[in-house]
């Protein structure tokens, strides 16, 4: 059975076209989510990242100074490795940190219907990707209105995060995924095609097989995706040259190894 995190994304997926709502780089498929309780270093753990991955900053706990400074100095740290920089719930009163590759709404927010909030994070948000939380159908939904590149799921496994949750599972995400992406976007929203779906919740080296076929575009953590060793699984055949001459190489698939 493939082991590598492409197999993880169902055919047709539109991880391959959200580029397009931001730029041409495509998003990250492996993201590392900030926690003020569970991740006291996010700037170490951001540092064992792979590159090309991202870093989503939340710490809904500090004040909105303390999460801008925190992106600012993750985007600093992080540019050379071409690793993007998501935040979290942007505070009004503070300008959006240079460098900043998108936004990222949590679902408590969306769902209380917060109109003239979410409005201002679209605006900043052009040119980045938007980003949702979700841990529901309708989250899904309201996230696709609202025109997101990603949609975060949780949670997958039973986590700290969510102390006595059972988990979706892989079977009942795989399904809340297979909806969404059969769903017509309504009229008149911004939503296009379906988002890619992230994976958090639980997620480890024996977790992360069990996704495989689900039709998930990545995977996320928080305290053990930066202890989990990641290796490079090879690259597919390049793709035919294009009419400027030049060959198209698919990026490096991402493997974990075992502990």
């Amino acid at each position: 059975m493939p082991r590598t995190l492409v197999h993880f994304i169902a055919k047709g997926s539109p991880l391959s076209r959200l580029g397009s709502r931001r730029s041409a780089a495509a998003p990250p498929r492996l993201l590392l989510m900030t926690d003020d309780q569970r991740l006291a270093d996010p700037l170490g753990a951001a540092d064992r990242l792979p590159p090309k991955a991202g870093v989503i900053v939340r710490h809904y706990a500090c004040a909105g100074a303390v999460r801008h400074g925190l992106a600012r100095a993750l985007i600093a740290r992080l540019r050379a490795r071409r690793i993007a920089v998501i935040l979290a719930a942007p505070s009004p009163a503070h300008a959006l940190p240079a460098g900043l590759a998108g936004l990222h709404l949590p679902d408590k927010l969306a769902a209380h219907g917060l109109l003239a909030r979410l409005l201002l994070w679209r605006r900043a948000a052009r040119g980045r990707w938007l980003c949702a939380a979700a841990h529901d159908a309708p989250a899904m939904i309201r996230a696709r209105r609202l025109g997101c590149a990603l949609i975060v799921l949780s949670p997958l496994f039973p986590t700290a995060s969510h102390p006595g949750a059972r988990g979706l599972g892989a079977r009942r995400a795989a399904l809340l995924i297979h909806r969404l992406a059969a769903r017509r976007a309504p009229a008149g929203s911004r939503a296009g095609k379906a988002p890619a779906v992230i994976a958090l919740g639980g997620i480890s080296t024996l977790s992360f097989r069990r996704l495989a076929g689900c039709g998930f575009g990545g995977i996320a953590g928080i305290s053990a995706l930066p202890g989990m060793k990641w290796r490079r699984s090879g690259r597919e055949k390049p793709k035919p040259r294009t009419g400027d001459g030049k060959s198209r190489r698919p990026p490096v698939c991402l493997s974990p190894l075992s502990a």
